[in-house]
């Protein structure tokens, strides 16, 4: 096997695995992308308040 082929099939084992679309209770039923988006939301506004 190339290393192309496996980064592809690594990659393909961890987008099956880790689904960023599935909510799960530990992230207020967000899902794992919604959860990362609003978390740098949240971490981008408290830079600007501490930059006020």
């Amino acid at each position: 096997h190339t290393r192309s082929e496996a980064e592809r099939a690594l990659f393909s084992y961890i987008e099956g695995f880790y689904n960023p679309r599935r909510r799960h209770s530990a992230n207020g039923q967000l899902s794992p992308a919604e959860y990362e988006r609003r978390h740098a939301l949240k971490n981008a506004q408290d830079l600007d308040y501490a930059a006020a």
